[in-house]
C-alpha cells in the first residue's frame, strides 16, 4: 500500500479484509472430481478474486453456465480466463451478473491460480 504509513496501512487492513472461501453450487452436471478440491473462490484486500479446485463431468457446450458468483465477487465487465483442462486448456467467461459460462470447454477443468480484479 504505497504512500501510506504503518498506522494507515493497519487501519485499511482492519476495514478491508480478505473474504472467506465460497464454494458455489455447480450447475449443468458439473461436479467436484473425487480426490480434488472443490471449486471455490475468495477476494483479497486488493480486490482480486482467486479460484481453486477442479471440476468435471458437466455439459461442455459453449454458453453453458457452470456456476453463479456472489455479489461483491463479480467483474464490472466480461472477463475471460484460461483454465487447465483435460485437453490442455479451456476458456471460461465471467460476466457482471456473476454467471460463469463456458466459451470453450473440456471434460475436466482446473481453476487453481485463476484470478481477476474487481
Amino acid at each position: 500500500m504505497g504512500g501510506l504509513d504503518y498506522r494507515q496501512q493497519r487501519a485499511v487492513r482492519s476495514i478491508v479484509r480478505p473474504s472467506e472461501r465460497i464454494s458455489p453450487a455447480l450447475l449443468n452436471g458439473w461436479s467436484v472430481l473425487p480426490g480434488y478440491r472443490s471449486l471455490s473462490y475468495h477476494r483479497d484486500v486488493a480486490g482480486n478474486v482467486s479460484f481453486r479446485g477442479l471440476i468435471a463431468g458437466g455439459n461442455t457446450a459453449a454458453g453453458t453456465m457452470i456456476c453463479l458468483l456472489a455479489e461483491g465477487y463479480r467483474p464490472d465487465a466480461n472477463v475471460q480466463v484460461i483454465v487447465t483442462a483435460s485437453n490442455g486448456a479451456a476458456r471460461v467467461r465471467i460476466d457482471p451478473e456473476g454467471k460463469m459460462t463456458i466459451v470453450e470447454g473440456s471434460h475436466s477443468m482446473g481453476f487453481d491460480g485463476v484470478s481477476f480484479s474487481i
